[in-house]
């Protein structure tokens, strides 16, 4: 802990000194998606609004590993003038919600995890998730810029939380459009040409064109209907993480898979902890075109469905 306070105080000296006066640099620890805390470094110059935070984590890694201050101070403003530019819009413009209300879009969270979060932003709870909303600034091929939206961004705006919903449901899969995908298209499993691969279960990857924040597709309007159509089945619904879930037609289920251990594994040993979406498993009836939890964990909370969400 003493050689890290160390770091600190030598990385801010390093940037006063290339900065200059003009700017102000400070520590902070940033709340990050499942209770997960960031330390960062915060850096505004005095006569702008805007503020840019950068996680630490990876100079203190570069300090581990032996590099020299002036390197890692390089590297840190290197990278501070690239997200500083890559901003598109301004703090007077965040704040004018009739241009952003085209920006809102929604997220799914698990709600147990981000309990003291959910106190400060507004949301619609969903079985055992939450729909938080954010701001989607902007968006690349394998990448995006967001802003989650809380309390203050209403109060700022003069907008009541309802509002929230209806936008982002027209907005989200404009701005971030579906991506369905059979899993071995997605991890690069080839067909042989002798012998086809084996693809049983069948198993589909539902997230959005960005890959990131991706569960949240199985809330576009007739996503998942569309899917079991497709199928022709009900459907398994596997929460993978918090930027996809995987489908799995109810037909094609093997008795022998047990697929909440399946999703207890992938969480404990190749989730990161903040992007953890849900120890559950859900399902998706054609029929009445609802969510619930699936069948086997009636026992730990029974079937529920999203319908009848209310707002925070």
């Amino acid at each position: 802990m003493e050689r890290y306070e160390e770091f600190k105080k030598e990385l801010k000296k390093e940037l006063e000194r290339w900065l200059g006066p003009k700017y102000r640099i400070k520590f902070d620890t940033v709340m990050k998606n499942n209770g997960v805390k960031q330390d960062c470094i915060l850096i505004q110059q005095w006569e702008e609004e805007q503020e840019t935070t950068i996680s630490l984590a990876p100079y203190w890694d570069l300090f581990c590993r032996g590099d020299g201050m002036q390197r890692i101070s390089s590297e840190f403003l290197s990278y501070y003038e690239s997200e500083k530019n890559s901003v598109p819009y301004t703090a007077a413009q965040l704040l004018d919600f009739t241009l952003m209300r085209e920006r809102v879009v929604y997220r799914l969270i698990n709600a147990d995890l981000n309990h003291d979060l959910l106190t400060q932003v507004p949301y619609i709870p969903f079985l055992d998730l939450a729909i938080v909303f954010s701001l989607q600034l902007w968006s690349g091929e394998d990448c995006q810029m967001n802003c989650l939206i809380d309390n203050r961004h209403l109060q700022n705006w003069g907008s009541a939380p309802e509002i929230l919903y209806p936008l982002s449901v027209e907005n989200t899969p404009r701005l971030l459009p579906l991506q369905f995908r059979h899993i071995c298209d997605v991890i690069g499993l080839p067909e042989l040409e002798d012998e086809p691969l084996i693809r049983e279960p069948k198993m589909y990857v539902l997230t959005n064109q960005t890959e990131v924040c991706g569960a949240a597709a199985l809330l576009y309007p007739d996503a998942l209907k569309e899917a079991a159509d497709k199928l022709d089945s009900d459907l398994l619904i596997i929460p993978s993480s918090i930027h996809e879930v995987l489908l799995v037609p109810m037909t094609d289920l093997i008795d022998e898979m047990d697929f909440e251990a399946i999703v207890r594994e992938i969480n404990d040993d190749d989730v990161a902890a903040e992007d953890i979406l849900s120890y559950r498993i859900y399902q998706y009836d054609r029929k009445t075109e609802q969510v619930t939890f699936f069948k086997s964990n009636e026992n730990s909370g029974g079937k529920e469905n999203g319908a009848g969400a209310r707002y925070q």
